[in-house]
């Protein structure tokens, strides 16, 4: 008996299950012998449908152990997920690659503050300005932009100061509108100059605003998402989309966040945190110190390697010396939040 309850130890429940079933079957079929064993408490009917469920059952058990085995046993792939890494810009620039450009500025109700002669008034300040550009790379080398011609379509500024009950309101044209600025590259230094024309001394003040070549904010390797980088110096005023600046220092960390559709291909999407700029900046014809920090995101083209929109919002702080209209020196700063935006449209390639 001890070598019996051995054995069914051993022995794997469906099996049991399937002999089960074939004995009880044996019963109520009948026979001599099957008859001789049958009792009254186990009656040929019963046996039956007994035999007939513990035999399905210990083939069910059997075949559904088996497949849950099989599944269990099935080899996990040590393989890494495949990895994808996308070029922010092109490997190389040829000459005719010309790219329209749009900025915009916006400054709201910021605090505006005006000392003279030891005296201080303050008020309310709004700036909206933007402008238009075309630009053309004219020659390169190794892939690398030489020189280029960058067309000012449009630029514009408009300011709303209120102090007290006095509101008071003035447009301007930027100095270089509907010119053309030839860029190059000599000996690693970037040169500008009025193209057709003798630069005034106005305009010969905004030539002296830094330039750096875009295609440089980007890294020259192809990246994949969640890859970060840090920008400094003159890409600064890039990216924030400030336009150049007369100098500039300070950085900004960017991280390539995700993919997105623009159009009918895909952008990378890319946050710009941690921004701060400390430069100057031309403000109608005067130079004032410029404080500004934010942060942003850009839409990049993976196709067409251009911004197709960015947009940054920050605190920015302007102050600098201004000569009134009666030749008096007035001390004006200006602090709020403001709002850039701009894109970029692919004009031939």
């Amino acid at each position: 008996m001890e070598a019996l309850a051995e054995s069914l130890s051993k022995t794997s429940l469906p099996t049991i299950m399937v002999i089960a079933g074939v004995f009880f079957l044996f019963l109520s079929i009948g026979g001599q012998l099957g008859a001789q064993i049958a009792t009254d408490s186990i009656q040929r009917k019963l046996s039956g449908i007994l035999g007939i469920v513990l035999l399905v059952g210990g083939i069910s058990f059997y075949f559904v152990g088996k497949s849950s085995h099989q599944k269990s046993v099935e080899p996990v792939s040590d393989e890494p997920a495949t990895r994808k890494f996308y070029l922010l810009r092109p490997n190389s620039v040829k000459p005719g690659r010309t790219i329209e450009g749009s900025s915009e500025i916006n400054i709201q109700d910021a605090t505006l503050t005006i000392q003279s002669d030891g005296e201080s008034v303050a008020g309310k300040i709004s700036i909206e300005g933007g402008d238009l550009t075309r630009t053309e790379v004219i020659s390169s080398l190794h892939g690398h932009t030489t020189a280029l011609k960058k067309k000012i379509l449009a630029d514009s500024i408009e300011t709303t100061i209120h102090i007290g009950k006095n509101t008071e309101t003035e447009y301007k044209n930027g100095v270089l509108q509907g010119h053309t600025i030839l860029i190059e590259n000599q000996n690693g230094i970037w040169v500008k100059s009025l193209v057709g024309a003798k630069a005034t001394k106005a305009q010969q003040m905004e030539l002296q605003e830094s330039y750096a070549d875009e295609h440089e904010f980007y890294p020259a390797t192809a990246i994949e998402v969640g890859s970060d980088w840090t920008l400094a110096g003159p890409q600064l005023a890039h990216v924030s989309g400030l336009g150049n600046l007369l100098s500039v220092s300070g950085s900004a960390h960017l991280v390539f966040e995700r993919l997105v559709k623009c159009g009918d291909g895909d952008c990378a999407l890319i946050s710009v945190r941690r921004l701060e700029i400390k430069g100057e900046k031309l403000v109608n014809g005067e130079i004032m110190q410029l404080k500004l920090g934010g942060h942003g995101v850009i839409h990049r083209s993976l196709s067409e390697f251009i911004d197709t929109k960015f947009l940054f919002n920050g605190h920015m702080l302007l102050e600098g010396i201004r000569i009134g209209d009666d030749n008096g020196r007035v001390k004006v700063k200006v602090l709020g939040p403001c709002r850039l935006s701009g894109s970029e449209r692919l004009i031939s390639d």
